[in-house]
């Protein structure tokens, strides 16, 4: 199973740019057969910050779609229309292997919050950050009750790989944040784990699913 997103830096009136995402997403969803999410950024990246997902079983599956879509006239149109409001942040499209955690079978709920944590393994230590991804998302299941899903990064940075832990709202986060702050086990776990990756190479960010 493989995540893929896309994300885009938007400006522009919050209005025209958040209903021209939303329309997208809608077209994109009436075309593919992978639902597609959209999340706003809300820490960790530039403002303006948006986020399509999908899970999907694989790279043929993802070409099947992306082959749908180069053929809707009506998601070129929309495309152009979208030109106005992209900023100097180049977009990016991700594609990520999945290793561990229990994705749903549906998406997260409109409001939901996704936490992410992304590193990059030190040299010659690709394979123990691989093992230390499900270790330490065990640990924050046992901790907080939710079950982070691991990923490592098929395209891109080699070995990057991407822990994300779904909240149902704001609230939830902030009570997972204030138990893995005061346990023992997670905390001397990411202390122990910092050595396996490149200094300087970790970023969280927050996001929220709006469509």
């Amino acid at each position: 199973m493989y995540l893929w997103s896309r994300t885009a830096t938007l400006q522009g009136p919050p209005a025209e740019t958040m209903t021209w995402a939303s329309d997208m997403t809608e077209l994109v969803n009436r075309t593919v057969e992978d639902e597609v999410t959209l999340w706003q950024g809300v820490f960790g990246g530039p403002i303006g910050t948006l986020i399509w997902n999908t899970l999907i079983p694989s790279r043929a599956r993802l070409a099947t779609n992306m082959m749908a879509i180069m053929g809707s006239e009506e998601y070129h149109q929309r495309m152009a229309e979208g030109q106005q409001y992209l900023s100097a942040v180049p977009t990016e499209d991700m594609l990520r292997k999945f290793v561990f955690g229990k994705p749903g079978e549906r998406p997260p709920d409109v409001g939901a919050a996704v936490e992410s944590v992304t590193a990059t393994p030190a040299p010659g230590h690709l394979m123990e950050a691989i093992e230390f991804g499900p270790h330490i998302a065990q640990i924050v299941e046992r901790v907080t009750g939710l079950t982070p899903s691991f990923y490592v990064d098929a395209y891109g940075t080699f070995g990057q790989v991407t822990w994300f832990t779904v909240h149902s709202d704001f609230a939830a986060v902030d009570e997972s944040q204030d138990k893995l702050m005061t346990s023992d086990e997670y905390m001397s776990a990411v202390e122990r784990g910092g050595t396996l990756f490149n200094a300087g190479s970790g970023q969280r960010g927050l996001a929220t699913r709006i469509a």
